[in-house]
């Protein structure tokens, strides 16, 4: 499909009107078929392997082939992007340089490729993805020195220190209502006790206990 669609470009004929388009989308629509064949999928490894469809933007990815896909199975539904099997991403593909090789992958419908055709190849050529080692992330640096980010240390031991800081506080609000408690028992049992015989009241100051010659 994109063979014949890059050959149509370079005609000097103008394809236009109804009648063209009809038949151009009902061609896209059996090629996004004929893909998930075996036949097919060879035909569209073989060009992934010559990188026709592109290289992924993604820094990390160091070039890594892409793969066509849609996002829509119907028709009018957007331009097919491509697929990057090492950081599996999503991208809008770009305009290939005038005289590439490349496929122009912009240039046509999603739905002539579908969602499915990159995902079952990977599934059909286990070797695509088995390969591939994960993108190295990137680093901020100023000055050659890695810039610090609390949100990427701050995991289980951040979450560990959050949780277990209350509970110092907990076990002391704990331990005052317990001396409470007890120093309000003691309390009662001292005024329920009865008290010891022959015991009398101290005596007042001014008062009329009895004289000592």
């Amino acid at each position: 499909m994109l063979d014949v669609v890059n050959a149509e470009e370079s005609e000097p004929e103008d394809w236009t009107g109804p009648l063209y388009a009809h038949t151009r989308d009902l061609y896209g629509l059996i090629h996004a078929r004929f893909i998930l064949t075996a036949r097919g999928m060879n035909a569209m490894l073989a060009k992934y392997r010559k990188a026709e469809f592109g290289v992924c933007p993604l820094l990390g990815c160091d070039s890594q082939p892409v793969l066509p896909v849609g996002l829509h199975s119907e028709l009018r539904q957007g331009q097919a992007h491509i697929f990057c099997p090492r950081c599996n991403n999503v991208y809008a593909p770009s305009t290939p340089p005038l005289g590439s090789q490349r496929a122009a992958v912009c240039d046509i419908d999603g739905a002539y490729i579908g969602p499915t055709f990159p995902h079952l190849l990977i599934l059909a050529q286990p070797a695509i993805n088995s390969k591939l080692a994960t993108p190295k992330p990137y680093e901020s640096k100023v000055f050659g020195f890695r810039v610090y980010d609390g949100r990427f240390d701050g995991g289980e031991k951040g979450a560990s220190a959050r949780s277990s800081a209350p509970a110092p506080k907990q076990q002391q609000s704990a331990g005052g209502e317990a001396d409470n408690a007890a120093t309000a028992d003691t309390q009662q049992a001292e005024d329920m006790a009865p008290e010891a015989p022959g015991a009398s009241a101290s005596p007042q100051k001014g008062g009329n206990g009895p004289k000592v010659d």
